[in-house]
């Protein structure tokens, strides 16, 4: 018994390691590089056609990000009818 406690706490313990890793990547505020070439990007599709309401909230708040960063870009949004409005 004291040697699967101990396994479930290096297990645990490996986890939390990992999750505080990919968080912290996340969410950091050092600058990373740009993948996207935006010279060439003139043009962008979204295409949202789940019908979730929360979704496409969050999808406009990416949009706007998107302006903010560029905006001479042309971005066009394909949804259902139920999330026109």
């Amino acid at each position: 018994m004291n040697k699967l406690k101990v396994f479930t706490r290096y297990l645990r313990a490996k986890v939390r390691d990992i999750k505080f890793y990919y968080f912290s990547s996340l969410y950091s505020r050092k600058s990373k590089p740009n993948t996207i070439n935006q010279v060439k990007a003139k043009k962008i599709a979204l295409l949202r056609w789940d019908g979730k309401i929360g979704d496409m909230i969050m999808t406009c708040h990416f949009i706007k990000l998107i302006e903010n960063n560029d905006p001479s870009l042309e971005i066009t949004v394909f949804s259902s009818s139920a999330l026109a409005d």
